[in-house]
């Protein structure tokens, strides 16, 4: 839920930019599924907290993925670096729900 709701969210601002979709579901990626094992009730937390047997808090310190993507995400989206535009790069063709062909 926490990739699927914010990218359905954001995908018309990033038509309207003109940002590829692609960089949308990267960044969704990047912040939404490495920052779940820090939410302690989500599935993650108490999948890890069950196999550790530790509280979230204690492992907390060497998650250093949860901490670092999403500050890179925003490092990145600040310079502007990796931020792909329609026509900087060859893009997959993507479909809406209203531009989607029939299937016959």
């Amino acid at each position: 839920m926490a990739i699927i709701i914010p990218g359905r969210m954001l995908v018309p601002a990033y038509k309207e930019k003109k940002i590829l979709p692609q960089v949308c579901s990267r960044i969704c990626e990047d912040t939404a599924t490495v920052t779940s094992p820090l939410v302690p009730w989500g599935l993650c937390g108490v999948y890890f907290t069950g196999v550790l047997g530790v509280a979230t808090l204690d492992y907390l310190p060497f998650v250093f993925l949860s901490y670092l993507a999403p500050l890179i995400t925003v490092i990145y989206g600040l310079t502007n670096k990796f931020i792909w535009r329609e026509g900087e790069r060859d893009s997959v063709k993507t479909y809406h729900d209203e531009d989607r062909p029939e299937i016959v």
